[in-house]
């Protein structure tokens, strides 16, 4: 079992915790530590009991004993983590756990991680796009070229593990000539309360240059993304557009294709169709990397566009899978 230590307990630290907490039995890895630079261990304990979409308290008898936070299941099986509330550079279980989960958003190169390479920890993985990480690991398209010798990873981003498995499968079976992708994100709520996020945003997207770093087929001549944060804090969406140089003869098909891929393939666990009638809203806290829409599947001539539903904040599950694969190939 390998033990890791998470600094940053925002959005996403709080959904990994859950997400460890519910997946734990099966789990490669311990939470043992958690430091945020903002939050006591008190204002965390309230943060875990009260929020309105992470019901950790729903499952779980949540204690706090000093700087210890601890889980109870209802079998009675308890888990603790040690909270502190320091600058990155002082935590004091620094050089303790064997990974850093580095989950603030606020170290995303490697030479601000390397600094916290000491003693045992001889990892950091990152939950952002790194432009200088050793390796940038996606589940589903490249993560069994983990390499063991590394220290500095990134799983990428919510945007680039929702798009990234799918591309590189329809560019295996049908060959893309060139694609565009528009990103609809949303806005966390606790953003929402500062005025100057109540406007369409148009941002860049790490993904336009990750995308042609990790898919050879992507280029900046052929590859384009649009990305705009909307004040709204509910589920997000992505929209592909794919010309293919050998497009399937029918949505049918390429459907039926898709739904083997989804079920027993290679796209297994990271992709799913919603059901008919549901809306976005009914996949808030979902597993998936995405979800698409059946009826935003569609060819206009040798163009295929595909939409998609996405929960940017619980993409948690594919960091969580990352690290959990890495810990079980020690090298």
């Amino acid at each position: 079992m390998v033990s890791t230590g998470v600094n940053g307990f925002g959005r996403f630290g709080l959904h990994l915790l859950k997400y460890w907490l519910d997946n734990n039995k099966n789990a490669n890895f311990s939470i043992d530590f958690i430091n945020d630079d903002f939050l006591s261990p008190s204002s965390a304990h309230a943060i875990i009991i009260n929020d309105r979409f992470v019901r950790i308290s729903e499952d779980y008898r949540v204690v706090i004993e000093g700087d210890t936070i601890s889980f109870i299941d209802k079998s009675g099986l308890k888990k603790s983590v040690l909270f502190s509330n320091s600058d990155k550079e002082q935590i004091p279980w620094l050089g303790e756990p064997e990974y850093m989960l580095e989950c603030s958003g606020k170290y995303c190169s490697a030479k601000l991680n390397r600094e916290s390479l000491v003693g045992a920890t001889k990892k950091s993985i990152i939950s952002a796009t790194v432009a200088d990480a050793d390796q940038t690991l996606i589940m589903g398209y490249n993560h069994e070229e983990y390499n063991p010798k590394a220290q500095i990873f990134s799983y990428g981003s919510c945007i680039i593990n929702a798009f990234l498995p799918l591309t590189s499968w329809l560019d295996d079976k049908y060959k893309i000539n060139n694609c565009d992708t528009t990103i609809i994100h949303n806005t966390p709520e606790h953003k929402l309360l500062k005025p100057e996020n109540h406007a369409l945003n148009r941002r860049s997207c790490s993904l336009e240059w990750m995308g042609p770093k990790l898919m050879a087929s992507l280029t900046a001549d052929n590859f384009t993304v649009t990305k705009t944060y909307i004040p709204y804090s509910g589920i997000s969406m992505i929209d592909m557009r794919y010309h293919l140089a050998t497009p399937p003869a029918t949505i049918k098909g390429l459907t039926k294709e898709l739904t083997q891929a989804f079920n027993s393939g290679p796209l297994k666990t990271l992709y799913t169709f919603d059901t008919a009638s549901q809306g976005g809203e009914s996949h808030l806290n979902s597993t998936y990397s995405a979800i698409l829409r059946r009826d935003g599947l569609r060819f206009v001539g040798d163009n295929l566009y595909i939409s998609c539903y996405f929960d940017n904040e619980n993409s948690v599950n594919r960091y969580f899978d990352l690290v959990n694969f890495m810990a079980n190939h020690p090298g």
